[in-house]
């Protein structure tokens, strides 16, 4: 009897919020305004706040692009503002998941350009007070777009690497470093005349998953958007490409908490008035490359990019991108950028779709470049701005913070579709778990499970809190700190449960 009300219990607190839902939605100007500046990455901070990575041009050196770092409180206002790079060179941060969190502080993926027009990929250790710790500089004509931690705590980093003269003719890059950044080995592939890496995600078996783009020839307007499934030293083990004849974009890849991969890309689908409509492409698939289940989401619009790919504790998943705005447009098809977000359940249903825009002005440019899990169960994104008449301004800085059903402002309605809860209602044949109390008021609780299992517990950002190896039945168990928990059992036989957990003060 526990365990269905332990289920019914489960599902009331799906539906709550863990927290009260912050909102905030801002726009940062450099002192020298006039000169551009934007966000590419941002993450939750444990003061509460958030600590944003960019571009900033020619500040403080003019013909020069430097990395910036911008601290921002709960509320969104910026506390703090430090700049890193050398005069005469331009500095690129990469986006979403060329950003790392790692022990200690964050690590970034670039590129950099000399002042011979070269092109290095580049990396960055921060502390977690934003100190540079070091820095790394790679082999010519090395171009990253996003990169990932090794299970031996070095790194690796996806993006293309030119193979002639031909600035347009490149092949994926894999480049592999130890935990210092020291240069591992560099691999290259490619199928067509020109093939750019944009994704990269480590899969368990040590391996990796790398989405990205293939042109096949020459002045060819037809590009599929591409997967990879990688060994551990960048040995192709299976590949899919999708879309038709004419251009699609690149793919966003995710290794699932069920061990399934996740690919989405946006694919073209008709020419309106000129314009390239796109519309996004969701596909799951097994280990071995198996197609699961695909489903269209979104509207179809104009010049339509994705940048984020998250996996909620739920096994639902948020999608994140920019695209065109086309209210008001002339003619029919045009329009202009603004940030999208949609949440779809673990099955591919889809939950909620919302845009967002800092300038309001018809025809300025909004562009989302980050979406990410906030601690009170909301989002923190961010990008930058083009400010167009009527809108005033330069071209600024833009992060914005909305609750769990990705709305801007308070008082939005609920979605009307539910995603059931991962691990509630379990087969008879298969796993049963006692769990109380749920929620728990100080972080204790106590687990009664089948012997020999494996827990690992996360919390709402998806970072490991602990990993227990051999549970045995009845232990018992203490949550950090206040916040919503996810916690996961795997059995040697691959049986596996989730559960999420509470701790209310």
């Amino acid at each position: 009897m526990f365990r269905y009300l332990f289920a019914l219990l489960l599902f009331f607190l799906w539906r709550l919020p863990a927290f009260a839902q912050g909102y905030f939605n801002e726009r940062y100007t450099n002192s020298n305004s006039g000169y551009q500046s934007g966000l590419t990455n941002i993450v939750p901070l444990d003061s509460g706040g958030y600590l944003g990575f960019g571009q900033a041009d020619n500040y403080p050196y003019l013909g020069s692009k430097v990395l910036q770092l911008r601290w921002l409180d709960a509320q969104g206002q910026q506390t703090q503002l430090r700049y890193f790079g050398q005069p005469g060179r331009l500095h690129y941060s990469t986006f979403d998941a060329g950003l790392m969190v790692v022990p200690g502080g964050y690590a970034l993926a670039g590129s950099v350009s000399l002042n011979n027009g070269e092109n290095q990929a580049t990396l960055w250790r921060f502390s977690s007070q934003g100190d540079s710790l070091w820095y790394h500089q790679y082999d010519s004509a090395t171009i990253a777009t996003s990169a990932c931690r090794t299970l031996d705590g070095g790194y690796m980093i996806v993006g293309n690497v030119v193979t002639s003269f031909n600035p347009v003719d490149g092949d994926v890059m894999l480049l592999r470093t130890d935990s210092l950044g020291n240069k591992q080995w560099l691999r290259h592939f490619g199928m067509g005349f020109s093939d750019e890496g944009y994704s990269i995600a480590p899969t368990p078996d040590g391996g990796f998953l790398v989405g990205g783009v293939v042109t096949y020839q020459t002045a060819s307007t037809n590009s599929d958007a591409f997967v990879y499934k990688l060994d551990s030293l960048g040995n192709e083990q299976w590949h899919h490409t999708y879309g038709g004849s004419r251009e699609d974009n690149w793919s966003k890849v995710r290794v699932l908490s069920d061990g399934n991969y996740l690919v989405a890309m946006s694919l073209w689908q008709a020419v309106i008035n000129g314009y390239h409509q796109y519309r996004t492409l969701v596909v799951k698939l097994t280990p071995q490359g198996q197609e699961l289940w695909r489903r269209y989401v979104g509207p179809t619009r104009k010049n339509q990019v994705l940048f984020s790919l998250l996996e909620l504790a739920d096994g639902s998943v948020v999608i994140a991108g920019s695209h065109s705005d086309p209210t008001g447009a002339q003619p029919v098809g045009n329009g202009y950028p603004e940030g999208f977000a949609f949440k779809l359940c673990a099955d591919g249903d889809s939950v909620w779709f919302r845009s967002y825009k800092k300038l309001s002005g018809s025809r300025s440019h909004n562009y989302l470049r980050d979406f990410r899990l906030a601690p009170d169960g909301g989002f923190i994104g961010a990008g930058f701005l083009f400010a167009v008449a009527p809108d005033t301004g330069s071209n600024d800085s833009w992060a914005f913070k909305v609750d769990a059903h990705g709305y801007l402002q308070p008082g939005g309605t609920p979605p009307m579709v539910p995603c059931a809860p991962l691990g509630i209602a379990p087969p008879a044949s298969a796993v049963l778990v006692d769990l109380w109390p749920n929620p728990t008021p100080d972080g204790h609780f106590t687990l009664e499970a089948e012997p020999g299992a494996t827990l690992t517990i996360t919390d709402a950002l998806g970072r490991t809190i602990s990993t227990t190896s051999n549970l045995a039945p009845g232990t018992s168990h203490l949550l950090p700190r206040p916040g919503l928990y996810l916690l996961r059992l795997t059995w040697p036989d691959g049986r596996s449960t989730t559960h999420k957990l509470l701790r209310s003060q």
